[in-house]
Parts: structure tokens; C-alpha cells; sequence
């Protein structure tokens, strides 16, 4: 049978442990992006999909990609910064004249 003064102890044991491994916890350290970004990664980061990444290899308009092998193609992460400063308007009215030009 348990006695109240068991329970307490076995609390205060298991909250002192709760404390020290929270205490040990150290942040993760952040890996820097990659400087290849695949086609899934491209999609994600634009928020589009995959498709319309393939839409714009066939018939142009997105960004440059580098082949890699028969099925494998990636983006330089470079390549895509400047391709989405290209496609920067400060508003409406930009876009429609850099259209018409």
C-alpha cells in the first residue's frame, strides 16, 4: 500500500528530473540552407506546385535549373533569389508597365 509521504517523494523525484533535463537541453544548431534546392523544395518555397515548376521548365518563366543526369534536375539557390528580384513589383501599377515593356 501506499503512503502519502511514497507519493510525494516519487513526485518530488520525478519533477527534479523533469528540471534537470530541461536544464540540459541544448537549441539544435541550424544547418544553413542548402544551396541546391530540388524541384519539391523550389514548389514549397513559392508556395505553387509541383506541376506548375514543370509548366515553367517546359514552356519558360521560372527559374534557371541545372540538370543533373537524366532524371535528377536542381535549382541553385542563387538562381532563384535572383529570378524572384527579377519578378519584384512595388505595386500594380510596376507590374503593368514592366509588362508593357
Amino acid at each position: 500500500m501506499q503512503t502519502a509521504e511514497n507519493t510525494h517523494t516519487r513526485a518530488a523525484g520525478r519533477a527534479a528530473q523533469l528540471l534537470t533535463s530541461a536544464a540540459n537541453l541544448t537549441p539544435e544548431p541550424t544547418k544553413p540552407p542548402p544551396e541546391f534546392l530540388t524541384d519539391k523544395m523550389l514548389a514549397d518555397l513559392l508556395g505553387v506546385t509541383q506541376r506548375t515548376t514543370l509548366r515553367w521548365r517546359r514552356d519558360g518563366g521560372g527559374p534557371p535549373y541545372v540538370r543533373l543526369g537524366t532524371h535528377r534536375l536542381n535549382y541553385l539557390r542563387s538562381d532563384v533569389v535572383a529570378w524572384m528580384n527579377e519578378h519584384r513589383h512595388a505595386h500594380r501599377a510596376a507590374e503593368s508597365v514592366a509588362k508593357a515593356a
